[in-house]
């Protein structure tokens, strides 16, 4: 598998932070406990970058294409996303023939 990585850096920091793209992490933590006190500020913005997010939840989603982050893993193969709805899009487009149907609303 090919390595694809991202250096994020904020101005005057001295530690750069290394995503790896296309590699999942060899951690398998529940959401948000890999996000500590540090990384939040008072007004949702991004100790990495200085972005700024509307709410907590958020920045936690945010945070996580600095760390590497990926908390939620299809049941079928090695995909491994961000959040939760992607992996439900994952199921829908790629394994199908495994998923039953919603039921009718």
């Amino acid at each position: 598998m090919s390595r694809l990585y991202m250096t994020h850096a904020s101005p005057g920091d001295t530690q750069a932070v290394t995503s790896y793209l296309h590699e999942p992490p060899t951690h398998h933590l529940p959401p948000h406990d890999h996000i500590s006190l540090e990384d939040c500020r008072p007004d949702n913005s991004c100790r990495f970058c200085g972005k700024h997010c509307e709410t907590p939840s958020q920045l936690a989603i945010h945070l996580r294409a600095h760390t590497g982050e990926r908390p939620y893993n299809c049941p079928f193969c090695d995909y491994r996303a961000t959040q939760k709805h992607h992996v439900k899009s994952h199921l829908q487009r790629r394994h199908k023939e495994l998923v039953p149907d919603p039921p009718p609303q």
